[in-house]
């Protein structure tokens, strides 16, 4: 479970230095998820110690899937004992991708429930989709409370699946499900995020028949059985686009190693326009940040455009570029808490519906400000990072949710920071 801490963050100085880029928890999800696909063993590379992935191999060590951490970030599955009489709920509820394990549990059960999905409360995210797919595929579900019941007769039939969304887990655990199912499933409207594509690679490496992933039709035709795979994961682009907007924002020079550039593009292109200048290096980026920022409009939306995972983050740089700015929410409607938080540290923001107006410029200080979810702290630590003085970030255990050893990655970049 999370451990809940405050943060001190004494800002005001450049980032400088090098940071390494962890694996990417959202990749990591459905992977791990898929995974319950097969009986042997699954070892996947670069897998991101962060809390939700934590939570998520402790779910499957309740179900009786063998554990084991080789070495750094490389982890061994072996899930061909799995049961789910033992399942922990309360993990479940404590994280939005356990709903991935859906795709996976209706080929191996016949018969289970589980509880709503948690996560952070930054919005509506309605499992509906998720429910009406797996009815066309031939799942009888049925709800009471929070607890949804699933069963089916017979193997998992093939169905023809237009999302009323792109949205990403729903594609994903049409994936996962359609994998192993009789004929073709097709995605329609599917979800073209860099994780999605990163799952089909790693479905194929296991013998699926995938086809269409990053393109907004998905087809899947299943196969009889999926083996065991060695597979390494993707960079995290959320992160990846923090420490270039932590660099930004300070004002700093910093390499990052292990991108995946493509992924990024969007974020870092962003940035290039209000001022940053960025190189890329083989697997690395370099940013140099040294000029000042020029605010910029941005909306956020499905792949390719904005990452939603990117906006809170934004609004703390926009609050200190030059110039008015406007950015507009259109993923999550209650993804915008950050605001009165970083007003508190003198930025000038202002929120109307889902939109938010910016007259940067701001010089800002420090202040006691309390974070609502992940990307809320990392906003807020950002601005912690820029301001003059002590910034206490309250719950600010979220960051441990998505960001990887972020304490010693900042240290190391020459932030100042503590434990409260």
């Amino acid at each position: 479970m999370l451990y809940k801490y405050n943060l001190a963050v004494i800002g005001g100085k450049p980032l400088c230095g090098e940071v390494t880029i962890s694996g990417s928890k959202n990749a990591s999800f459905p992977i791990l998820a898929a995974s319950l696909l097969v009986d042997g063993t699954v070892t996947l590379q670069n897998i991101p110690k962060v809390q939700d992935i934590i939570n998520m191999l402790t779910l499957f060590g309740s179900m009786g899937s063998k554990i084991s951490h080789v070495d750094g970030n490389i982890v061994e599955i072996n899930n061909a004992d799995i049961s789910i009489d033992n399942m922990q709920y309360d993990l479940i509820g404590s994280m939005r991708g356990s709903i991935l394990i859906l795709g996976a549990l209706l080929h191996r059960f016949p018969e289970f429930q589980l509880t709503l999905p948690g996560g952070c409360n930054i919005g509506k995210r309605p499992i509906d989709f998720h429910l009406d797919g797996f009815r066309a595929m031939g799942v009888n579900i049925t709800q009471q409370g929070d607890v949804i019941k699933f069963s089916r007769s017979a193997k998992l039939s093939s169905a023809k699946i237009e999302l009323e969304y792109p949205s990403v887990c729903a594609t994903e655990n049409f994936m996962l499900a359609g994998s192993l199912a009789e004929g073709t499933t097709t995605i329609i409207n599917a979800a073209c995020e860099p994780e999605v594509v990163e799952l089909a690679n790693f479905l194929r490496s296991m013998g699926a028949k995938i086809t269409g992933e990053g393109t907004d039709t998905i087809n899947v035709t299943g196969v009889k059985q999926l083996h065991a795979t060695e597979y390494k994961i993707m960079p995290d682009r959320i992160e990846t686009g923090t420490y270039l907007a932590a660099a930004a924002i300070t004002r700093g020079k910093i390499t990052l190693k292990n991108v995946d550039y493509p992924s990024v593009f969007e974020i870092a292109s962003q940035l290039i326009a209000m001022g940053v200048d960025i190189t890329q290096q083989a697997d690395d980026i370099v940013i140099d940040a040294s000029a000042k920022l020029q605010a910029f409009d941005l909306v956020t939306g499905p792949h390719p455009e904005f990452p939603t995972d990117m906006q809170p983050q934004f609004c703390a740089l926009n609050s200190v570029a030059l110039g008015e700015s406007k950015i507009i929410e259109t993923v999550f409607e209650n993804r915008l808490q950050h605001i009165p938080e970083l007003n508190k540290m003198g930025a000038n923001l202002e929120r109307t519906n889902n939109e938010v107006y910016s007259s940067g410029g701001n010089i800002l200080t420090a202040a006691e400000v309390e974070a609502t979810d992940l990307r809320a702290a990392a906003a807020l630590l950002l601005a912690g990072l820029a301001a003059k003085g002590e910034t206490i970030i309250k719950n600010a255990h979220y960051l441990s949710r998505g960001y990887e050893s972020v304490f010693s990655k900042l240290s190391n970049l020459g932030a100042t920071l503590r434990y409260l």
